[in-house]
């Protein structure tokens, strides 16, 4: 018979006594883990056989554990009772069964574990003989192989414990500068970037006194210093700008200073880009609000100026009808009758409805002319274009109160044309002729005016006979 078939020495089995402890032993810490990281809630199953292993393991320290001290019959004892270990074996039905339903979703884990817990059945057991040995050392191999594999593995996803060594590491490494100091100087803390921060502005760092170091911040801090004095920021000759804040705290008991350096480099510069812009809008604002009082004081001239123009042609107009009364001595009754109404109706004129049709205004005009003998004869028709129309109306006018005025007319000659680009304006009167240059203010200044704000010409002839001419360019779509 081979040596390996025979029984197991008691010095195996003593051997095999202590490895299947400390593998219960073993396997008790990792049920015990999964159940504390909650691994039971997402693999009942799984924890489960990870329990049942454990007395899988305690079955097999049993049976070794009665061979090592030479029991003929391997028995259980327990105080005064002691029962046949074999009995016991039926046991391994547990993890047995645990093992067979996990095979699929558990593989080779699931497959050992269930041929192992099979092997130790009793009837199993019984015919394996002198196969036992191997049996059982195959068994400890197997979960020695398992305890393992699960220690990598736990090792490979539990994030390392922190300890005093780590977290020192990890303040000294910090971007942000941290120092603590006792309330004599002392320095007991100061990572890598407060020692940096300190360096450049030229104060004491690991040997220096650190009672004076908070003073000597605030004097190089940009102002104003915030009230409380626990805050700070300073500019670093590397362009860095740090935030100093300043903590009291309490080590074993002795009260100390932490100072902690923020850097807010990138949070200064968008308050220094949002301070510049802010600058802008208000000189942008500032710019607007002269602008618009400029505009407000150019249409006030404008209104101004029209109102004058108006105030000259309606007045204008109705002097040069009186003057023509007075001249011809027509004043009867029936005559002031005529008279009266356009004396009455300047204000009315002057504050007309802007609504009123420059048609209505030329109708208007040729009966007030008509009533002192003085024809106005209109030939063509105004522009559709309500500003051109309005303007032809307002030269119209000026142009036959100075030819009643000055000329003596008794005839007003009104020509209109249009061309698809021009309109033409074409004024003469049977008066005097100018006997004097023309000046270049007063009505005929006025007449420019119209003019120019339409972008159109105005020419005036004095002699042989007194005609204005006035062309206006269409618009597009009037």
């Amino acid at each position: 018979m081979s040596p390996l078939l025979q029984p197991a020495s008691l010095a195996t089995n003593q051997l095999l006594l202590a490895t299947f402890c400390v593998l219960a032993a073993q396997q008790t810490v990792l049920a015990a883990d999964a159940l504390a990281r909650g691994a039971f809630r997402r693999d009942a199953a799984g924890v489960a056989l990870s329990a049942l292993l454990v007395l899988h393991l305690v079955l097999c320290a049993a049976w070794c554990d009665a061979y090592a001290y030479g029991e003929p019959v391997p028995v259980v004892e327990l105080g005064p009772w002691r029962a046949p270990v074999e009995g016991f074996l039926w046991l391994n039905l547990l993890p047995l069964a645990a093992a067979a339903r996990l095979v699929r979703s558990h593989g080779v884990r699931a497959v050992a574990a269930a041929a192992l817990a099979a092997l130790w059945l009793p009837p199993v057991w019984a015919r394996l003989g002198a196969l036992r040995t191997p049996v059982e050392l195959l068994d400890a191999v197997a979960f020695c192989w398992h305890a393992s594999s699960a220690l990598l593995s736990a090792r490979a996803t539990t994030p390392e414990t922190l300890t005093r060594a780590s977290v020192t590491q990890a303040l000294t490494l910090a971007p942000e500068g941290i120092a603590c100091h006792t309330s004599d100087g002392r320095l007991l803390f100061m990572n890598d970037a407060m020692r940096s921060c300190l360096g450049r502005l030229g104060l004491p760092t690991d040997l220096g006194d650190m009672r004076r170091a908070w003073g000597r911040l605030e004097a190089l801090a940009r102002a104003p210093v915030q009230a409380d004095g626990c805050e700070l920021t300073c500019d670093l000759p590397s362009g860095e700008v740090r935030l100093f804040q300043r903590y009291p705290m309490s080590v074993r008991g002795r009260t100390c200073t932490c100072l902690i350096a923020l850097d807010v480099t990138e949070e200064d510069a968008l308050v220094r880009s949002d301070e510049r812009v802010n600058r802008s809008l208000e000189l942008a604002r500032d710019e607007l609000a002269r602008s618009i009082r400029q505009v407000q004081e150019v249409a006030e001239g404008e209104a101004r100026a029209q109102m004058v123009s108006r105030v000259h042609d309606v007045v204008g107009q109705r002097l040069s009808i009186l003057h023509r009364y007075l001249e011809d001595d027509a004043l009867d009754e029936a005559a002031l009758g005529r008279i009266e109404p356009l004396l009455e109706s300047i204000l009315q004129d002057l504050g007309s409805d802007p609504a009123r049709s420059p048609q209505a205004e030329l109708a208007a005009m040729v009966d007030a002319f008509g009533s002192v003998g003085v024809a106005l004869r209109v030939t063509g028709s105004l522009p559709a274009d309500a500003a051109l129309a309005g303007a032809f109306v307002r030269v119209i006018r000026e142009a036959t109160t100075n030819a009643v005025r000055h000329g003596q007319a008794r005839a007003v000659a009104v020509t209109i044309d249009q061309t698809p680009t021009h309109a033409r304006l074409v004024v003469t009167n049977d008066g005097a002729p100018l006997a004097g240059p023309l000046a270049a203010h007063g009505g005929i200044g006025g007449m420019r005016r119209e003019a120019a704000a339409l972008r159109g010409t105005l020419e005036v002839t004095g002699a042989p006979q007194f005609t204005v001419v006035m062309r206006l360019p269409v618009r597009r779509g009037a």
